[in-house]
């Protein structure tokens, strides 16, 4: 078991952790820290260290919360593209013809046009599959971000 040495507004804590996990608690410390000296400023006095500690975690809890929300809008964002996906994929299969019938007698030009136009092929269900995939990176990048500004003093 490690230990860690953490300064939260001046203060000196010694925690211990699971080995390897000493810089993640760090951060934390840091965090935490970044929080309480926010408080200690805005307040113009000191409050007591129960207190500050009370309030910098209410802090911590509500940008998790904050987190966690966005989290899940981009779950459910997710979800949807998967269902939009999916009912393309079915819809193409169900507008192609089956391998073994013989072709249909040829509409005109236009009509043919459109029809392949509507149709989603399995090349156009590839590149569907990469946008997908591009928004979920899109999505990750942008949670991210918001950790990453969740980890900014305020």
């Amino acid at each position: 078991m490690a230990e860690v040495n953490l300064e939260i507004n001046g203060r000196a804590y010694r925690v211990a952790c699971e080995d390897g996990q000493e810089p993640h608690l760090g951060e934390l410390g840091a965090r935490l820290d970044r929080h309480a000296a926010a408080i200690a400023r805005g307040a113009g006095i000191a409050p007591n260290e129960a207190r500050l500690m009370l309030l910098s975690g209410l802090m911590l809890a509500d940008e998790l919360s904050e987190a966690e929300a966005r989290i899940h809008e981009l779950e459910a964002q997710v979800s949807d593209l998967r269902i939009k996906a999916s009912a393309s994929r079915a819809r193409a299969a169900a507008a192609a013809p089956p391998p073994s019938a013989p072709p249909p007698s040829a509409p005109p030009p236009s009509a043919q046009q459109a029809a392949e136009d509507a149709l989603v092929t399995p090349e156009r269900m590839a590149e569907i599959e990469i946008m997908v995939a591009d928004l979920l990176s899109q999505a990750a990048e942008q949670m991210e971000r918001m950790a990453d500004r969740l980890d900014v003093t305020p």
